[in-house]
């Protein structure tokens, strides 16, 4: 089942990498230029919150690469790949819980919601490791 399961996803893998690493690029370059923007000129601030949801766009470039990717798997890749989703969100969704009533109750410094997101992706790439060994 290993053999198969290494295979399974390999085209579709090759174009997941492909995309997000376009889309990952055009992001940078979005966040950087909204941020030098916002910084160099001092926009009104109607026009600075346009420019730094801007980056937003290419995230969703990302996103729509992720769902073709999850579309082009069998439905073995599909259910080990959702299983790590709920695990990432679970840890994800009750760390950020406790760490905010750390920060409410405690007097811990304050974290960005902009962490959020790329601590979910973290935890999905961590879980995935774990569900596929758990198959192995």
């Amino acid at each position: 089942m290993t053999v198969y399961t290494e295979c399974a996803g390999k085209p579709a893998a090759g174009r997941l990498f492909r995309d997000m690493l376009g889309a990952g690029v055009v992001y940078l370059a979005a966040v950087a230029g909204a941020s030098l923007a916002i910084k160099g000129f001092a926009p009104p601030q109607w026009i600075a919150g346009l420019l730094a949801v801007a980056p937003i766009a290419p995230a969703l470039l990302m996103l729509g690469a992720q769902l073709r990717y999850m579309r082009a798997l069998d439905e073995f890749q599909r259910r080990l790949q959702s299983e790590a989703v709920l695990i990432a969100a679970a840890v994800t969704a009750f760390g950020t819980l406790a760490y905010g009533q750390l920060e409410d109750m405690a007097g811990f410094p304050d974290i960005s919601m902009m962490w959020v997101f790329p601590a979910l992706c973290i935890v999905w790439s961590a879980a995935m490791v774990f569900v596929r060994w758990r198959y192995a």
